[in-house]
Parts: C-alpha cells; sequence; structure tokens
C-alpha cells in the first residue's frame, strides 16, 4: 500500500483550494447565466430589425470602481444603419 506523504505546506495549500472550490463554482455558474442575449442569429433577423425602429433597453447593473461596488444604469440603444456609402 502506497502512503501519501503531505508536507507542511502542502497541507494549508490543500485546505485554501477546497474552501475556495465551492464559490470558484458559483462564480462560474454565475457567469454562465448571464450570457449575453445578442447571438449572430438574433441580430440577422430581417423580421425583426427590419422596421426602421431603434431598439432601447435599460439594465440595472452592478459595476466596481476601484475595489467598490457602485450601483449603476446600462442603456443599450442599437439602431440598425447601412454603412454601404452608395446607399447613404
Amino acid at each position: 500500500m502506497t502512503r501519501l506523504r503531505l508536507s507542511a505546506f502542502t497541507l494549508p495549500v490543500l485546505a485554501v483550494v477546497l474552501l475556495a472550490l465551492p464559490a470558484l463554482l458559483a462564480l462560474t455558474a454565475t457567469r454562465a447565466t448571464a450570457a449575453s442575449p445578442f447571438t449572430d442569429r438574433l441580430l440577422r433577423d430581417e423580421a425583426l430589425w427590419g422596421d426602421g425602429k431603434a431598439e432601447y433597453a435599460v439594465f440595472d447593473a452592478t459595476e466596481r470602481r476601484y475595489g467598490e461596488a457602485r450601483e449603476t444604469e446600462v442603456r443599450h440603444i442599437l439602431v440598425r444603419e447601412n454603412f454601404a456609402a452608395n446607399e447613404r
């Protein structure tokens, strides 16, 4: 039978990894659910974006500045425009 030898350095590192693992998994799960709703297929949808109107959306958000969390408001304005020089 092989015995596992743990040094004085290994135990604290192992403890930190085991304690941090749930937090890292929670952070990963949070980021996965916050994926952008703007997919390439959605942005190319003529029925949705070809009506000549702009899309305006407002989101509540928290932003970190200088290590401090600050409540903010994010505004997205999406206007479809043709950038072809001959069609302007």
